[in-house]
């Protein structure tokens, strides 16, 4: 009897562990909900990063409403969560620089994405 109250006590230890260990991670969160990430990085030609951009994105390539994901930091990047294995079509824009358009990325589960675009 003593036993199976150790086993008991050891087996709910180590229960509620994972779940404290699985709730520290944005990771976890990203896996339960399908989702992954792009990481935007925007730079002109010398590769000095540019700050600003606007960033939409849409599920649709050269058609439909875009959605605004946000504009560039100070080091030029910007990161987008979208649902893992869907195409998103990314649209950059900046006064005075030529806009880039319906470049193709696919979130994915156990990876971050990359999206460079020299503008």
């Amino acid at each position: 009897m003593k036993n199976m109250l150790k086993i008991t006590a050891l087996c709910s230890l180590l229960i509620i562990v994972s779940l404290l260990i699985g709730g520290c991670g944005g990771g976890t969160e990203q896996l339960a909900r399908n989702q992954g990430d792009v990481a935007i990085t925007v730079t002109n030609s010398g590769s000095t990063a540019i700050s600003g951009v606007l960033v939409e994105v849409r599920q649709t390539q050269g058609t439909g409403a875009f959605t605004t994901v946000g504009t560039t930091s100070a080091t030029g990047q910007l990161t987008f969560t979208g649902t893992a294995g869907t195409v998103y079509y990314f649209q950059l824009s900046k006064s005075g620089l030529t806009t880039q358009t319906d470049i193709a990325r696919t979130p994915q589960l156990t990876s971050t994405v990359t999206l460079n675009v020299i503008m």
